[in-house]
């Protein structure tokens, strides 16, 4: 096993190199303008003076900062496509991590956070979220030759998982999960790498979002199992502010016409290889 698994972490750390961000500095006025992307819609505004400024926290391949600095991803040709059909502007601010993100809704500096956001109820309760737009249920992630092999598994087990994950304060509650020690990375990726490098057991995280992951690092897809898991809500949501009615309403509007059109199940597959289920 060690003679295959040294080239993997190799791997893995090439990969990190490339796609894992640093920090970014305290932008001046001037660098956070240049690092937000303008989008006009071709139809003409509801209100012509009024840009959504759209958070777009990197989370591959739902929200991905390119080379240039710019969003792109799942969620960005989502909301273009929407933003196209229901005539509104927008200016969008990618961040490298999720601290932060919904906070910019409390102080009502931003109107809009993007990035498989999952609905809890405390969510629900203090933020105005659109329809779900995507399915994304959690699932386990272990080598190949791990001997967990049902959920039940993970007893006595160390578990990887993302800092942002909502999976991790919903089973912390969970008497079946009291002989579990989670373990906390930056991000998903992170903690893939932790299991694939027998630092943890197992990782749990958005189904979609590591095989994104796996499918681009070598080598790493055949050398793991995904075991799925009964998610509370998979469903993903954009989350606004109380009192933005009229927007969320028309990314609801959009997010039916583009599923009505086609234009959704043409995103869905550039990013993730098939058709969504139905």
């Amino acid at each position: 096993m060690r003679k295959y698994l040294l080239p993997l972490i190799g791997s893995l750390l090439l990969l990190n190199a490339c796609s894992e961000e640093p920090a970014a500095p305290a932008a001046t006025n001037n660098q956070a303008a240049s690092n937000t992307q303008s989008v006009s819609s071709s139809a003409a505004p509801a209100n012509p003076t009024t840009r959504v400024k759209v958070v777009a926290a990197v989370y591959p391949p739902f929200v991905i900062r390119n080379k240039q600095g710019s969003a792109e991803g799942f969620d960005i040709d989502i909301l273009n496509e929407i933003a196209k059909l229901e005539g509104f502007e927008m200016d969008i601010f990618p961040q490298s991590s999720w601290e932060g993100a919904l906070e910019s809704l409390d102080n009502a500096s931003k109107d809009l956070v993007v990035a498989a956001v999952t609905l809890t109820p405390e969510r629900a309760e203090k933020y105005l979220p659109t329809k779900s737009y995507v399915s994304s249920p959690n699932s386990i992630v272990v080598p190949k030759n791990s001997s967990i092999t049902q959920e039940a598994d993970l007893k006595g087990k160390v578990v990887g998982v993302g800092q942002r994950a909502a999976f991790l304060k919903e089973k912390e509650k969970d008497p079946n999960y009291a002989n579990v020690k989670f373990q906390t990375f930056e991000t998903p990726y992170l903690a893939l790498r932790a299991a694939l490098s027998k630092e943890v057991d197992a990782v749990v995280g958005q189904k979609l979002y590591l095989q994104h992951v796996l499918q681009n690092t070598p080598d790493a897809e055949q050398n793991v199992r995904f075991i799925d898991l009964n998610t509370n809500n998979p469903n993903k949501v954009m989350m606004s502010r109380k009192g933005n009615e009229e927007l969320v309403n028309q990314i609801n509007s959009g997010l039916d016409k583009i599923k009505q059109n086609g234009t959704y199940n043409r995103i869905y597959i550039k990013w993730f290889g098939n058709a969504p289920e139905k």
